[in-house]
């Protein structure tokens, strides 16, 4: 059983995004100071799926490297004139809605920071914005429930969604189907609901590894 990849999402308000496909990162612009990446995933984009910060993003480094994240989020990137155009382990950008603005690049390392943030940093009055590599959540896929077969034949309730298996070698039926909330006791009810009297979840069944 697999959880599918969530295809769309919405970029909240206050923030900008940007779908890298190729690395499965949707980067994240906040408006604010003072917040993390895990913050700014989290709050950034809302759907069907969570979003968490990137940890094993690899840093663009330098200006011709992150160009294509940022006309992707719409503005030209130029060297920061502070600091050697470094934010350390962070993505800063200049603050603003104009289309060339100052960038400091993550030269001292080679993973972004989920839990380092710009505070208040400034050069000659100039603020900043961070720029976040976001992934989706991992998805806990729903069970297979396992059902004891006491008699035959066994139904199944294909037409409700329902697929079922039956294991000769140690009288099981197996059933995928159901809501991601329901447990293997009413997927077995469901699912073979014609002769209901006959099947129970198996809860002695060894898990396979």
């Amino acid at each position: 059983l697999c959880a599918n990849k969530a295809q769309s999402f919405t970029c909240n308000e206050g923030y900008t995004c940007f779908e890298e496909e190729a690395n499965d990162v949707v980067w994240v612009m906040a408006g604010g100071t003072g917040s993390p990446c895990s913050d700014v995933c989290e709050s950034g984009i809302s759907g069907s799926a969570e979003f968490k910060c990137k940890s094993d993003q690899i840093t663009y480094k330098n200006k011709e490297l992150f160009d294509h994240i940022a006309q992707g989020l719409g503005y030209d990137c130029n060297n920061g004139s502070c600091w050697n155009s470094s934010a350390g382990n962070m993505m800063w950008v200049e603050r603003g809605d104009h289309e060339n603005r100052n960038c400091y690049f993550p030269k001292d390392a080679d993973l972004y920071s989920c839990s380092a943030t710009n505070n208040n940093a400034n050069c000659f009055g100039e603020r900043y914005q961070m720029v976040c590599p976001c992934e989706q959540s991992a998805q806990v896929p729903t069970p297979a429930p396992i059902c004891s077969v006491e008699s035959d034949p066994f139904p199944c309730n294909e037409d409700e969604g329902f697929s079922c298996w039956k294991d000769n070698n140690n009288d099981i039926v197996w059933v995928m189907g159901g809501g991601i909330f329901d447990n293997c006791r009413d997927t077995c009810l469901s699912a073979l609901d014609e002769h209901s009297e006959f099947y129970a979840c198996k809860s002695d069944q060894p898990i396979h590894m």
